[in-house]
């Protein structure tokens, strides 16, 4: 995956994993990146991804073998009981587009399947929805600056994105602020990706290059809430416009005690106005495959039941996106 690809991709910057593989900034603003499509579209994306997992056949060690030399493939099958590694993960939001054409083929039809046309468009939703929970909240505080946290954030994509928007639609609301984006994770190989990408996002001349940003990464399992507690605390979260995401991670992944553990330390460590913003794992046919055939250990919930964990927890729904596999969520403190 190097970056001949750049050739078909005018204005998109570049940056390299920690095994110097070239990959695209991706920017949802670039026409490259952006997607524009309908809930029929999405609708008929799944389906077709479903259709595509009722034809699989068998995995046999001959087709192991083959997706050992593919770098999505090769963590495909290592996901099985567990998660998907968040720069695989990566390529899936790049796209057909941002993968070079002497990629292993495997790569190139992954990175081109319905599946990945899900997951760009989660990225998309989370960085919609995180710029405009923000909005307000920057009207409100002119003179505070931002925090933006990652619940095992990987390559924290939504928070460049969520900053991409806001400097196309209200530049103003960001001219003046500081940015710290915090990602928490238990891998550092892609939060350091990551801040590559935002380093060279925020480089003079580049879209972000106006806005100051500090970006950190810290270990964390989100078993372990109190860390999240210390660490708010740490960087005196309550004085800032503070948004929390986890993209693909605790409210898939997570069990309901762990969902509310979290929920109740970014309460009580945050202000008014803070959102949170996460993708929940919908019950659906293509999960239900992913489940039987030992797949990614997601856990599939009603949005009513997911709205009665964040009202356990403080935390009132404020919008949805209804998506083929997922409710894309934003959250909002529920009124004192």
């Amino acid at each position: 995956m190097a970056n001949d690809a750049a050739l078909d991709l005018p204005g998109v910057l570049y940056v390299s994993t920690e095994d110097d593989l070239d990959l695209p900034v991706i920017d949802v603003t670039h026409p490259a990146f952006a997607l524009g499509l309908s809930p029929e579209d999405l609708d008929a994306a799944h389906e077709q991804q479903v259709q595509q997992m009722r034809s699989q056949p068998e995995v046999t060690p001959q087709i192991l073998e083959r997706f050992h030399g593919s770098v999505i493939g090769r963590a495909l099958v290592a996901s099985a009981g567990g998660v998907l590694g968040a720069i695989p993960t990566y390529y899936l939001k790049v796209g057909l587009q941002g993968i070079c054409a002497s990629a292993h083929p495997i790569d190139r039809a992954i990175a081109g399947s319905p599946a990945a046309t899900l997951v760009r468009q989660r990225l998309q939703d989370m960085a919609r929805l995180l710029a405009d929970g923000l909005k307000p909240r920057l009207v409100e505080q002119p003179d505070a600056n931002i925090l933006l946290t990652c619940l095992a954030g990987g390559a924290a994509a939504e928070t460049w994105n969520t900053l991409l928007y806001l400097k196309q639609e209200s530049a103003p609301l960001i001219a003046a602020r500081a940015v710290a984006v915090r990602v928490l994770d238990m891998d550092a190989s892609a939060p350091e990706f990551g801040g590559k990408a935002m380093s060279a996002l925020c480089e003079a001349g580049n879209p972000l290059g106006e806005i100051p940003v500090s970006w950190e990464y810290h270990p964390y399992d989100w078993a372990k809430a109190e860390e999240l507690a210390a660490y708010l605390e740490a960087w005196e979260a309550r004085k800032l416009v503070c948004a929390v995401s986890s993209e693909g991670g605790l409210f898939e992944y997570g069990s309901d005690e762990e969902i509310v553990a979290n929920l109740k330390a970014i309460d009580a460590g945050t202000g008014p106005g803070t959102v949170v913003v996460g993708s929940v794992t919908r019950d659906c046919e293509s999960v239900r495959r992913t489940l039987e055939r030992g797949g990614m250990a997601l856990r599939p919930r009603a949005l009513e039941e997911f709205r009665g964990l964040a009202d356990g927890a403080g935390w009132e729904l404020d919008a949805v996106l209804e998506r083929p596999g997922t409710f894309n969520v934003r959250l909002g403190k529920r009124p004192s």
